[in-house]
């Protein structure tokens, strides 16, 4: 639960169903659905937090223990250590960050530095600074979907209201890549080109009549998705920003930084400007 980004469906396979419960007044539905009106996520990612530090506090007991003569991993402290680096390494921002902040608790309450399973994790983290950041999260998918739905739909309008042949309207993909590294796939630079390049092209075709009639609405539309592709950028940086300060902040607690210290210590500088709640 922990590793469920704020506003996702929560694992129903968690919880225990009580036996012949009612449904009708459900009051509980919409939060394991992940509905914020409920709660905003700023509370829900204090909560999750908290039990990011919980968490923390039981792996030191059991999964970061290694005994006095530094014995090999039981099977169960290896498949839990094997899983908290696989976390580090996600695709998703947030399991990232709670990784790390597990990382950085577990380290305030056990002599970490001297723990042979540090060394792994320092080095996993490491890493993340001596790479560029990807370019997009997990969490940012749903986000581009509607922008690509929005592309095909503003697109389709230039034919049903305006009257522009349909084969003079470019065809946009249906299947969408995040990271535009596929051919014949939506992607962020797609919508760029739908909202730039296409869109003039069509204009420039449009009668008198439907530059005065249609031209306006056609250009709400365009306007919607250049705000869309503007929250997408937003997005990203928020997601880089918690994940450098977080992954920034685990090592520091480990007392391991990287050769040029600059890059970590920008990132939980540029987290304490943007955070709302510091």
């Amino acid at each position: 639960m922990v590793m469920t980004p704020p506003g996702a469906r929560l694992d129903m396979s968690l919880f225990t169903k009580v036996a012949k419960a009612s449904t009708a007044h459900n009051v509980d539905k919409p939060m394991m659905e992940g509905d914020l009106s409920l709660l905003d996520a700023e509370t829900v990612m204090e909560t999750r937090l908290a039990a990011a530090k919980a968490l923390a506090g039981l792996r030191e007991c059991s999964v970061f223990q290694v005994g006095s003569e530094l014995s090999p991993y039981t099977d169960k402290q290896d498949d839990e250590r094997m899983l908290l680096k696989s976390y580090l390494a996600s695709p998703s921002a947030h399991q990232v960050y709670m990784a790390s902040s597990i990382v950085t608790e577990w380290s305030t309450i056990d002599n970490a530095t001297s723990n042979p399973i540090a060394g792994e994790i320092t080095t996993l983290l490491l890493s993340h600074f001596e790479r560029p950041r990807p370019a997009t999260y997990s969490e940012m998918s749903a986000l581009l979907k509607r922008i690509q739905i929005d592309c095909q739909a503003l697109m389709q309008a230039f034919n049903a209201e305006a009257k522009v042949s349909k084969d003079r309207i470019p065809a946009i993909p249906s299947a969408v890549d995040p990271l535009g590294t596929s051919s014949n796939t939506f992607s962020l630079a797609t919508a760029q080109m739908v909202i730039s390049k296409y869109f003039d092209a069509l204009a420039n075709l449009l009668s008198k009549h439907a530059v005065k009639n249609v031209l306006p609405s056609l250009k709400d539309r365009q306007m919607r998705i250049m705000m869309s592709v503007g929250k997408y950028g937003v997005m990203k940086e928020r997601y880089d920003t918690q994940v450098m300060a977080g992954i920034g902040g685990a090592l520091v607690a480990l007392q391991t930084l990287p050769t040029k210290i600059g890059p970590v210590v920008k990132a939980i500088m540029d987290s304490v400007k943007v955070s709302p709640s510091s």
